[in-house]
């Protein structure tokens, strides 16, 4: 996809919402370190993205970056939970709350939707798009199971409306021109 304003401009929105996020003295409270990792995070889920969109469009079919995705997470959390049992001991016991074990399916459905979705926004929309649900559902679960850290639902409020300012403005008609041709 080619750069226009618009995008930039929507790129720039959310990265204003992730400031005001740091407003109320939490580079103050919070190690660097952990403000370096989600920004690793964030590099790592766009490459993953583009790799599956640059596969989804070779093979046809979003399944097979799901399942190279689904192949590769399942060697590395076997590897991570025979290290940790290795150095810690296995649990006393499995957590019983059904909840818990829906992350693995929620993690495949997100990748194959992302599959097949980045071809048609790219990178820069569907990433835009994610962050907005996450604050979207982020300020949900605030308001239903608050947190201690949460800096309180008028910060929360203004971060949602700032990044989806930021989507709607970069996926407006003409914000995605210089596509190419199918």
């Amino acid at each position: 996809m080619a750069i226009t304003v618009p995008r930039l401009i929507g790129g720039l929105l959310a990265l204003i919402a992730v400031g005001v996020s740091l407003q109320d003295g939490v580079l103050e409270q919070v190690p660097w370190w952990m403000l370096v990792m989600p920004v690793i995070a964030g590099v790592g889920i766009a490459w993953q993205q583009a790799t599956n969109g640059r596969l989804r469009q070779r093979v046809g079919t979003p399944l097979t970056a799901t399942l190279v995705n689904f192949i590769g997470g399942t060697t590395m959390l076997v590897i991570a939970a025979a290290v940790h049992v290795a150095l810690v001991g296995a649990p006393a016991a499995f957590p019983v709350e059904p909840w818990l074990y829906l992350g693995g399916v929620i993690g495949v459905t997100y990748i194959f939707m992302s599959a097949a979705l980045v071809v048609h926004t790219g990178v820069l929309l569907l990433g835009l798009g994610t962050v907005a649900g996450q604050l979207v559902t982020a300020f949900a679960l605030d308001a239903v199971w608050p947190a201690a850290a949460s800096p309180g639902w008028t910060t929360e409020l203004l971060m949602v409306v700032i990044a989806g300012a930021g989507v709607v403005i970069a996926a407006a008609p003409g914000a995605r021109r210089g596509r190419p041709a199918r």
